[in-house]
Order: structure tokens, then C-alpha cells, then sequence
């Protein structure tokens, strides 16, 4: 078909590799399915099925996530780990969500009000004794 190549196993190898480098880049599954298929129309390979690129797509973030869980392990003592589950586990309820305590250092409270520089410290400070108890840092 007009010297167009087949989808056939090295073909899926080449859109794995590939998926999986973007993956490794934090890039959006909709671009990385988009770049698949760019990927095949350069290289003049019929296009898959949207079906076989979004399992591509999908199995590319398992992979990736799985080998950033294995390095989280590896480099991260039992206690740090129990630290970092602690901080991004779901905690209190904010209105109606339960938020990781995470959350509470995005939101910077710039009020005058007493009780609310209190409430600021607070947050500061646990976050403050969370990463001095660390050993990941010197």
C-alpha cells in the first residue's frame, strides 16, 4: 500500500520506546498519543488501532510508575518512606474532601489576622520538624 510498512512487532517495540520516553518526560497521555501517531506518519506505518496506541499509552505510565515506586524504595530508608506517605496520604476533612496535609503548604495565607499567622506557623512548623526528621538531606 504505497510502500506503506506494516504494524507488526518491531513497529510496537519503536511506539513503546517511544511512549515510554515521554512518559519518563511527564508528558500528557493525549500528547503522547498525538506524537504515536505523528510517530507512524513520518515513518510511513499504518496507524494502529486507537485501542492498541491507548494500551501503548497506558501501559508506558504503569511501567514508568512502577520504576519510580522501585527507586522510591531503593533510596528512601523504611522511615523516610513512612514520613512521605504521611504527608501526602488524606488527612483531615476540607470541606467535604479529605486533602493530604500537602496541600496546606500550596495556599499561602497572607491575612493579618492573629489566629491565622498562628494557623501559618503551625503548618509551617510541622513541615519544618517533617523535613528535619528526614535523612535524605545532609
Amino acid at each position: 500500500m504505497l510502500d506503506w510498512q506494516d504494524y507488526d512487532k518491531d513497529v510496537k517495540d519503536l511506539l513503546v520506546g517511544y511512549a515510554h520516553r515521554q512518559t519518563n518526560n511527564q508528558q500528557k497521555p493525549k500528547q503522547i498519543f498525538i506524537g504515536l501517531i505523528d510517530l507512524c506518519w513520518k515513518n510511513k506505518i499504518r496507524v494502529p488501532s486507537f485501542f492498541e496506541l491507548s494500551e501503548i499509552v497506558t501501559v508506558s505510565f504503569s511501567r514508568t510508575e512502577d520504576e519510580l515506586l522501585a527507586k522510591t524504595k531503593d533510596l528512601l530508608s523504611l522511615p523516610d518512606r513512612q514520613l512521605l506517605e504521611s504527608i501526602l496520604s488524606p488527612g483531615e476533612k476540607v470541606h467535604s474532601r479529605s486533602q493530604p496535609p500537602i496541600t496546606a503548604l500550596k495556599k499561602i495565607n497572607q491575612s493579618l489576622r492573629s489566629n491565622q499567622i498562628k494557623e501559618s506557623l503551625r503548618i509551617t512548623e510541622n513541615f519544618r520538624d517533617l523535613f528535619t526528621k528526614s535523612s535524605v538531606l545532609p
